[in-house]
């Protein structure tokens, strides 16, 4: 908490929505269909492992691979690191 995430991997859009778990960031800046930074959520502990899901606003997401297959648009890969900016 008190840093940005910083998100890469594929098929990102603008007004994505990043969570970490069931917590979600407070705000997401969609640098590009690659990038994107949020701040850490309030409630992420030191030492603790989260599913980070990134999830686009015409509903793809990137853990849940099964949707897909009943998607026409392919849902976003990542890859999470804490980064300054």
């Amino acid at each position: 908490v008190g840093t940005d995430v910083r998100v890469t991997g594929s098929n990102f859009r603008a007004g994505a929505r990043l969570r970490f778990n069931d917590l979600p960031a407070t705000s997401v800046d969609v640098t590009s269909g690659s990038e994107l930074f949020a701040p850490v959520p309030a409630g992420v502990q030191l030492g603790t492992v989260y599913d980070v899901t990134v999830e686009n606003t015409d509903g793809t997401d990137s853990p849940r691979w099964s949707r897909c297959c009943r998607s026409s648009t392919a849902p976003p890969s990542l890859q999470a690191t804490l980064a300054a900016r």
